[in-house]
C-alpha cells in the first residue's frame, strides 16, 4: 500500500515503518494489560501488511482506532499527570499516528484525483496535534514529521487574503511604566558580558531586564516577524490547549483544545472575546518547529547546567488581562518578549513567609494574595513585602533567578518565550 501523496519524504525508503514492531519495542504488556495490548497488535500487524490492508478499510481503521483512543485517554487523565506510564502516552501516540494516516488516505481516496484538487488533510491535523500533545515520541517522532508535511501543504495551497498590520506605522503611547508610576523598578541592563551577567546577577540570585540581546531573532523582522497575522498563516490549522479565565486559580478556570485561528479569531482580536483565555506554559515549539526556528536559545543559559536540548521552552500567548498569579518555580527563567508589554511585579524568596502559599501540594508554589487588590485583614503579614516592578517591552528578556516569586499580566496582546534552565 503506497503512503498518502502528502507524505513523500517523511518516511525512509517511501513505506510505512512496521508499527506492530515498534509498538512491541516500547509498550510494557504488563503495564497496558492483555486486552489492550493485543487489540492494538492487531490493528498495527493489519496496517503495516499490505496485502491484508487496502485504502478502502481507512474509515474502519479510524474508527477502530478511536476506540482504543477513548480507552487511553481515560487512562491519561486518571490521577496525576506525572504518575501516568510513559507506556500510555507512547501507546496515544501510536494510535493517533496510524489513525492520522488512515484519514490522509480516506481523503486522498474520497477525492477526484487531479491537479487542481485541494485536500482537507484539517481532520489528520488535529489528530496529529492531540497525539503530540498527549503522547510521547515514538518512531523517530514520526507524527510531528507527518504534522509538518501536512502543515506545509496547507500553507502551499492557502491564500491569505487578511492585511498584515505588522509594519503599519503606529502613535506614539504613552510609556506604561509612567502609566503605572512604578518606584522600585526592576533593573534595566543593555547586553552584558556572560562574566558581568553571572557575577552580579546569576550568582547574587538577583533579578534583571536584560536589552538588545534577541533583536537579532527572525521573530522580530521581516516575512517572519510575529504577529497575529503571521501565526494564523503559519500554523492557524494548529491545535493548542487554550486555558479559559484569567488565572488557573480561579475556580471557573478550564481549558480547551481548539485551533490557533480559532483561538485568535475568538479571544486575540480586539473586540471579539468575552471572557479572557491563554496560550499558557506550553511547549508549542516542540509542537510546531516552524515557530521554533524563529527564535534563539539565550546564550546565557550556557552559564549552567543545561545544554540547549535540556532548555524547556514555552509559550505564553494571550491578549491584554492575562495573567500569571503570584508564584516561584524551580528553576532559572529567561522570559523574553517578543510581541506587546507586561507588567512584571517580584518578591525575592526570603519574603516567602509574607505571602501566604497554597497548603495544597501542587499549588504550594503559588501564592493566595491577589497582588492587584490585596486583602490585608487576611493576608496581614503581605504589607511587610517589599517589591520589585518593571514593564517588558518587545525584545525584553527577564532573568527571573530560582524561587523568586513573580506576578505578570499582560497590557496588551502579547507573546513571550519562557526558558527554563539549571
Amino acid at each position: 500500500m503506497k503512503l498518502p501523496a502528502v507524505m513523500n519524504g517523511v518516511f525512509a525508503n517511501e513505506s510505512y515503518p512496521h508499527f506492530a514492531t515498534e509498538f512491541q519495542k516500547s509498550i510494557n504488556r504488563e503495564i497496558v494489560g492483555a486486552a489492550m495490548y493485543y487489540r492494538a497488535m492487531k490493528l498495527f500487524s493489519k496496517f503495516s501488511n499490505s496485502e491484508l490492508f487496502c485504502i478502502a478499510d481507512s474509515q474502519n481503521c479510524i474508527q477502530y482506532c478511536d476506540v482504543l483512543l477513548d480507552i487511553v485517554w481515560e487512562k491519561l487523565n486518571t490521577g496525576h499527570w506525572n504518575d501516568v506510564a510513559d507506556d500510555w502516552r507512547y501507546f496515544y501516540t501510536f494510535l493517533s499516528t496510524v489513525k492520522a494516516l488512515c484519514q490522509c488516505l480516506k481523503v486522498e481516496h474520497s477525492s477526484h484525483v487531479d491537479t487542481e484538487t485541494f485536500y482537507d488533510y484539517s481532520e489528520a491535523v488535529e489528530t496529529c496535534d492531540r497525539g503530540l500533545i498527549m503522547g510521547a515520541p515514538v518512531i523517530e517522532n514520526a507524527l510531528r514529521n507527518i504534522v509538518s508535511a501536512l502543515q506545509a501543504y496547507i500553507m502551499r495551497n492557502s491564500v491569505s487574503r487578511e492585511p498584515c498590520a505588522c509594519h503599519a506605522k503606529r502613535a506614539k503611547l504613552e510609556s506604561a511604566d509612567e502609566l503605572l508610576k512604578l518606584t522600585n523598578r526592576i533593573t534595566r541592563l543593555s547586553c552584558p558580558s556572560l562574566e558581568y551577567f553571572r557575577t552580579n546577577f546569576m550568582d547574587r540570585g538577583e533579578p534583571v531586564i536584560l536589552t538588545d540581546c534577541i533583536d537579532f531573532w527572525p521573530a522580530f523582522d521581516g516575512d517572519r516577524k510575529w504577529c497575529v497575522h503571521y501565526l494564523k498563516r503559519t500554523c492557524g490549522c494548529r491545535i493548542v490547549p487554550v486555558e479559559i479565565g484569567s488565572k488557573y486559580t480561579d475556580e471557573n478556570w478550564s481549558q480547551k483544545l481548539m485551533s490557533v485561528r480559532e483561538f485568535i479569531e475568538e479571544f486575540v482580536e480586539p473586540g471579539r472575546a468575552s471572557k479572557i483565555a491563554y496560550l499558557a506554559q506550553h511547549q508549542l515549539f516542540d509542537q510546531i518547529p516552524e515557530l521554533r526556528r524563529d527564535i534563539v536559545v539565550p546564550t546565557y543559559c550556557c552559564l549552567g547546567d543545561s545544554t540547549d536540548e535540556d532548555v524547556d521552552i514555552n509559550a505564553w500567548f494571550g491578549p491584554s488581562g492575562t495573567v500569571s498569579p503570584l508564584h516561584h518555580d524551580p528553576k532559572r527563567n529567561f522570559l523574553a518578549q517578543v510581541v506587546g508589554e507586561k507588567f512584571v511585579k517580584l518578591f525575592p524568596p526570603e519574603q516567602s513567609r509574607f505571602l501566604y502559599p497554597h497548603d495544597e501540594t501542587l499549588l504550594n508554589n503559588t501564592s493566595r494574595v491577589d497582588v492587584e487588590n490585596p486583602d490585608f485583614e487576611t493576608f496581614p503579614l503581605y504589607r511587610k513585602t517589599t517589591v520589585k516592578e518593571g514593564v517588558l517591552r518587545p525584545g525584553d528578556m527577564l532573568y527571573i533567578p530560582p524561587k523568586y516569586w513573580h506576578f505578570i499580566k499582560s497590557l496588551s496582546v502579547s507573546f513571550s518565550v519562557s526558558f527554563w534552565w539549571k
